[in-house]
């Protein structure tokens, strides 16, 4: 059996940055999906690119920290503005009166 990578620990200030920019732009990357600019021309070009970059970090079998980084940045822009149906539909709290 093959082990599995362990991703290394950040170890200076230039990882920690290269790891911020990816959150930021899988979190711009997101945003741009969900709010489309209606009077950008390149709207096709642009929703390609972020499909590849997007499926480019995903497809990997053992993502490193910046693709890790950029899907933790693409899910949380999408829990940030996206509805969350399973708190529509959760049980209410049943009360017993005394």
């Amino acid at each position: 059996m093959e082990a599995i990578p362990v991703a290394p620990l950040i170890t200076n200030e230039n990882d920690a940055v290269a790891l911020s920019a990816a959150y930021y732009a899988g979190y711009a990357d997101a945003m741009a999906l969900l709010h489309p600019d209606a009077r950008d021309n390149t709207a096709v070009e642009r929703i390609e690119r972020i499909h590849a970059r997007y499926f480019g970090y995903a497809g990997q079998e053992y993502p490193t920290m910046e693709a890790r980084a950029y899907m933790a940045g693409f899910g949380d822009a999408a829990a940030d503005n996206l509805p969350h149906p399973s708190r529509a539909f959760a049980p209410k709290p049943h009360r017993i009166a005394a």
